[in-house]
């Protein structure tokens, strides 16, 4: 309880108007319009560059003889892109048959469909010897009948293992390419390390975490029936500590928190708010003398996770023999908005090793695009004893043109074709992921910033708001005479 003061009730009021007036969400929305716009006028000028790029080869083409103009610049363009045709050559003939070996394996499968056996990754038969199939595979086929075991058996140990063989044997396609599919290529498996190397290290806390807390959870049942079993529950939930310990210690970090990981902040975040809602859960639904609710056992887990929360209540507690809720439930806003920016990290690396790929993709059909452009000016056709690009190479480009026959002029004219598509359409598309790529570095950023935002505007608007409620609050000095007034009639009547 204290006094009214109208001085503090207009300053905390003026305050809340003030803050109230700053719009920071309307800040974070401009600066992503901005990055969209900026995003959007990248993509369009790398259009308009490679629609100049491809005009003014095609014009440079027309001064040249065909092997000047033609002939010399694609083989130029596939060495840059693959490293050379033959590479090329190599990498599309491996594609064709593992597409074939795919095609096969898909209908075998359809054929063995009706039988409920899974069917083991090829990582997983490899490790067995002809013949011996995976303990599990094998348990599962025991449960058919005597053909199905026959034909199962067949198809795994044979079909699937020379599928997994071949396919083992066969290089990806793009890891013997050269020039800038390599350099791509090495760019996306460094990016899907990295993501996969977070997602196994979370993954792995993940399960040290479950198991601490299925002990946890035994041990509360236990405390819940005899109380004498409480340290039970001390030595569970030191396994939580023992498990951020080893992942500290592995990281180098002081705080788990600044393990750069956003696989790990999310399930920290999920932790976090699960427990802090089943402590407030807890702390509203016992009752002094009663049995511990249900929550009471992920409730524990608080402790671990959030320690200095737990220390500032112990002081409360101690000085206003209650706990405060307001420090959880702030808390627990505050961590809500950790698992957003988790959450949007998480969807912009994912974005990131995708364009990566994207790029790959791209630049593989560049150079198969040249590939066969080569390809048609090298081929003989109806008998003809050179092939186009031989007998027109050092010809000028236009007389080659308006003196070929018309099976040649198609042959040039598709030649030509396919090669100022990839000077124009496929190298814009190839930039223009490049900018998208960038951009999730950029809305990864924002999205920190923002949550990062938010989580002060949570803070600072909570205090303004409760600042508020106290300046507006006490006793007035109308109130009081009323107060007063109120306690001498009761005075009077008992005469005292």
């Amino acid at each position: 309880m204290h006094l009214y003061s109208a001085a503090r009730d207009q300053q905390a009021t003026a305050a809340k108007a003030a803050f109230d007036k700053l719009e920071l969400q309307k800040d974070i929305d401009t600066e992503r319009g901005n990055l969209d716009k900026l995003l959007a006028a990248e993509l369009g000028m790398q259009d308009r560059l490679a629609q100049g790029y491809r005009d003014f080869t095609l014009r440079a083409m027309l001064d040249k003889t065909t092997k000047a103009g033609l002939i010399d610049p694609l083989d130029k363009r596939i060495t840059f892109l693959a490293g050379s045709a033959d590479l090329l050559r190599e990498a599309q003939n491996t594609a064709v048959a593992q597409e074939g070996a795919d095609n096969a394996l898909a209908i075998l499968k359809e054929q063995i469909a009706r039988y409920p056996v899974d069917t083991p990754s090829c990582d997983d038969l490899l490790k067995t010897e002809r013949g011996t199939l995976p303990q599990s595979i094998s348990i599962q086929i025991s449960k058919l009948d005597v053909v199905g075991q026959r034909v199962v058996t067949d198809f795994l140990d044979k079909s699937i293992r020379d599928y997994c063989v071949g396919t083992k044997a066969r290089a990806e396609p793009y890891t013997t390419l050269k020039g800038q599919i390599q350099t791509a290529r090495v760019r996306y498996e460094s990016d899907l390390a990295d993501l996969n190397a977070k997602k196994q290290e979370a993954q792995a806390f993940k399960q040290e975490f479950d198991v601490a807390q299925a002990e946890l959870d035994k041990s509360m049942a236990k405390t819940l029936a005899n109380p004498e079993a409480l340290p039970g529950v001390q030595a569970a939930a030191k396994k939580f500590q023992d498990a951020l310990d080893k992942l500290k210690a592995i990281k180098g970090v002081v705080n788990i928190d600044q393990v750069n990981n956003p696989f790990l902040a999310q399930f920290l975040a999920e932790k976090r708010i699960e427990s802090l809602e089943s402590f407030l859960s807890a702390v509203t639904e016992y009752q002094l003398g009663g049995e511990l609710p249900a929550s009471a056992s992920k409730a524990v887990v608080i402790s671990t996770l959030l320690p200095q929360l737990v220390d500032q209540s112990k002081i409360a507690l101690t000085q206003a023999n209650k706990p405060l809720v307001t420090p959880y439930v702030l808390a627990r806003n505050y961590h809500q908005l950790n698992l957003e920016a988790a959450n949007r990290d998480i969807a912009a690396s994912e974005a990131i090793v995708r364009h990566s790929k994207d790029i790959v993709d791209v630049l593989y059909l560049q150079a198969s695009q040249l590939l066969l452009a080569q390809n048609e000016l090298n081929v003989k056709v109806n008998g003809a004893p050179i092939s186009v690009a031989a007998k027109y190479a050092n010809r000028p480009f236009m007389r080659a043109l308006s003196t070929a026959n018309s099976k040649e002029k198609q042959q040039l004219y598709s030649a030509t074709a396919r090669y100022l598509d990839t000077a124009n359409r496929l190298d814009a598309k190839r930039y223009k992921l490049e900018y998208v790529r960038i951009a999730d570095f950029h809305a990864r950023s924002l999205a920190y910033a923002e949550v990062n935002t938010k989580q002060w505007e949570s803070l600072i608007g909570n205090s303004i708001a409760q600042l508020q409620e106290f300046g507006g609050g006490g006793w007035k000095p109308e109130q009081a005479v009323g107060l007063l007034n109120t306690l001498m009639l009761f005075w009077i009547g008992l005469r005292v």
